[in-house]
């Protein structure tokens, strides 16, 4: 189901300061030189919107968002649930004008597309980049299929823990940290900026494509369970580790190693932070 932002009442008015930092700021020309003044912004939310749809055995789930929060949490039923809060940061004296950008130009869609269950949050071309929705996804325990995420901008949250899921996509192309736990099968994580936390369950199996957890600017908290089968290589200006056992197969020193775990027969993951530390731990 596609549908606009409508809402009939504008809930919240929120100093940034108090949700976020950041501010407006305007330029004019005055005799010649560019003069600019700022004032904080200010949040204003629309009601939430909510939508699900019955989950099929062996679906994909699929989710994109723009701009603000994503968090994947487990469900109580059968089905994949929704709830998104709309938002934009705007004047303080500009509300009439916030609440018209929220409901012409940012959209939310839920669709069972065959196999394939997608959840998107979406701006219309040339909307305020201020605008977005935080969205919250509940999984069912049933689910069986491969997740992925694409998120624009914002901290991301995943869990899947309770899942059977095949595998796990996470790629975060904006600014915010990633935190994934219950993460199953073949590994896709990646952060543009931020810090990335990862807690494997279940390794990818023999013939899985390769995996990386990667940021460009964060740190990488790399956790799984001691009895893993498979490989993995980790670089990160430090690299810490913990609870490793005797019997993986180490290479390297230092800030780069890498291991065999069990017979090596699994999937291969790389876990690379470019600036920032990286920290194994075995449990």
């Amino acid at each position: 189901m596609l549908r606009n932002v409508g809402f009939a009442l504008l809930l919240a008015a929120l100093p940034l300061s108090l949700a976020a930092t950041g501010c407006i700021v305007e330029c004019q020309d005055q005799d010649g030189a560019t003069v600019c003044s700022a004032e904080n912004a200010v949040r204003f939310e629309a009601a939430a919107i909510e939508d699900s749809v019955a989950y099929t055995a062996g679906s994909n789930l699929t989710v994109r968002g723009p701009n603000g929060s994503i968090d994947v949490v487990a469900g109580s039923g059968s089905n994949v649930e929704i709830s998104v809060t709309p938002f934009i940061l705007d004047k303080g004296d500009n509300e009439d004008n916030a609440r018209e950008h929220m409901e012409k130009n940012l959209s939310v869609s839920l669709e069972d597309q065959g196999g394939n269950i997608v959840v998107t949050v979406s701006r219309a071309d040339g909307s305020s980049g201020a605008l977005g929705g935080d969205l919250v996804v509940r999984v069912p325990a049933a689910f069986d299929g491969s997740f992925s995420l694409d998120q624009g901008n914002g901290s991301v949250s995943v869990d899947l823990g309770g899942t059977s899921a095949t595998a796990t996509r996470v790629v975060n192309d904006g600014a915010g940290s990633i935190s994934g736990s219950g993460a199953r099968g073949r590994l896709e994580v990646v952060a543009s900026t931020g810090d990335v936390t990862v807690d494997v369950d279940a390794w990818a199996p023999a013939g899985a494509a390769d995996g990386r957890v990667f940021t460009d600017n964060g740190d990488i908290t790399f956790t799984v369970p001691a009895d893993v089968d498979g490989s993995m290589s980790l670089l990160g200006d430090a690299l810490t580790e913990s609870g490793v056992p005797d019997t993986w197969a180490a290479a390297g020193e230092g800030n780069a190693k890498s291991y065999t775990m069990g017979a090596g027969e699994g999937g291969f993951v790389d876990v690379t932070s470019d600036f920032g530390d990286v920290a194994l731990v075995v449990q």
